[in-house]
């Protein structure tokens, strides 16, 4: 008697930052609940989403559909820059595979620039709120950038 098994979603989040020369991950991975869509949509809490690249990815003996993603997110009264990863498996994952590391830092180089004036451009467009885990600085109500 076989066992079906459906394909689950796992979702890992990190902090970033972005200068204008580099793209760094600021903290650790951590494992978040993966929303319903309807929850995905309609979250208060998220600010802005950016879709960096969609591939497969050969994970231990099957192609996983991987999303790697740019998000905003309130933190109380400022503002978290994120670095979102999605990914398929039939098994239960506690912890970002490793084999997908070095393609995600591939990816943020590659696209380090958007990123950064993406960055730029949320916070100036958001006068006054402090981003979390940043090392760009903070927007003043002129919307100028100043130093943390």
């Amino acid at each position: 008697m076989s066992v079906l098994r459906s394909l689950c979603i796992h979702t890992f989040v990190a902090p970033v930052s972005a200068s204008a020369n580099t793209i760094s991950l600021t903290g650790s991975w951590s494992r978040v609940f993966t929303p319903k869509i309807e929850d995905w949509l309609l979250s208060p809490t998220r600010r802005c989403h950016y879709r960096i690249h969609c591939w497969e990815h050969k994970h231990e003996t099957q192609n996983t559909a991987v999303c790697l993603d740019w998000c905003v997110r309130e933190a109380g009264a400022q503002l978290r820059f994120e670095i979102e990863v999605k990914f398929t498996s039939l098994a239960n994952v506690s912890l970002l595979p490793s084999d997908f590391v070095e393609k995600i830092n591939e990816l943020l180089d590659l696209h380090r620039v958007r990123i950064r004036k993406l960055q730029v451009l949320f916070q100036h467009a958001h006068p006054g709120i402090g981003a979390v885990d940043s090392v760009i600085g903070i927007a003043g109500n002129d919307g100028a950038s100043q130093s943390v």
